[in-house]
């Protein structure tokens, strides 16, 4: 993708080393780039492998979202993987 700034890509490669995006708006918030870079990538269909969307649903969701709605909201923390409050704590080195 030959429009996508290299600092778009680095925000979004970074949020996604947290945990995989949950929906395009979790991948807008958490990475706080523009829109008009998410319409780039739904357009190339790159949303397909990830979140599994055909590039129409995917620019469908983009053009739901609303830059300055980002610019005044919180970020949000990412979604939780799957099970996380399941995992138990495990003892300490010297309890063994």
């Amino acid at each position: 993708m030959r429009d996508l700034s290299n600092l778009n890509a680095a925000a979004i490669i970074g949020a996604r080393a947290d945990c995989p995006f949950a929906s395009v708006d979790d991948l807008w918030r958490r990475c706080g780039v523009p829109a008009a870079a998410l319409v780039q990538i739904a357009a190339a269909d790159a949303f397909q492998p990830s979140l599994k969307l055909a590039w129409r649903e995917a620019l469908a969701a983009v053009k739901a979202l609303r830059d300055e709605t980002l610019l005044s909201s919180p970020r949000r923390q990412p979604a939780k993987p799957r099970g996380w409050h399941k995992l138990k704590s495990l003892p300490s080195p010297s309890a063994r």
